[in-house]
């Protein structure tokens, strides 16, 4: 959460209070691993793709939870812009789109999803859910992984 702080610090400094950030993200998730840049590049998409250009205030949600004791649940909404559903469905592959072919944009969320699929595999949930002038959602979930007592660098 280090590299999200220091990202949302900046953004902090930048919009003032054009944009809110809330999170409901419990202690018992804090012992657990999630690699770096995970997180930022989809709160980064938020901003710069749904919030900054809007008038009115700009809310971010950030969820993180501990789902059947085995899985983290992150959910990272926005009450931004949104999309239609063709744009969706543009977005959704160019980040899956494993040819490469239709590779327009969405550079952060393909790392992001490949990133989560060589770390996960199937274990990993990746989606999108969108609506035109009320925002975006991204969830994902990624199997538990405990951060050793001696390596709190890692740490979530």
């Amino acid at each position: 959460m280090d590299v999200v702080d220091n990202y949302l610090f900046i953004q902090k400094y930048r919009f003032g209070d054009k944009i809110e950030i809330r999170h409901d993200i419990p202690e018992e998730v804090l012992d657990f691993y999630i690699p770096s840049f995970i997180i930022q590049p989809v709160i980064e998409n938020s901003i710069v793709h749904g919030l900054e250009e809007q008038i009115e205030k700009g809310i971010l949600w950030i969820d993180i939870k501990l789902c059947e004791e085995k899985y983290l649940q992150f959910t990272l909404k926005d009450n931004g812009k949104g999309m239609d559903e063709e744009q969706l469905q543009q977005v959704i592959l160019n980040y899956s789109d494993k040819s490469k072919k239709s590779k327009k944009s969405s550079i952060g969320l393909s790392n992001v999803y490949r990133r989560l699929n060589l770390l996960y595999g199937p274990a990993c949930e990746f989606h999108i859910t969108s609506a035109l002038g009320k925002g975006t959602e991204v969830s994902f979930r990624t199997p538990v992984m405990k951060v050793p007592e001696n390596n709190k660098l890692g740490k979530l």
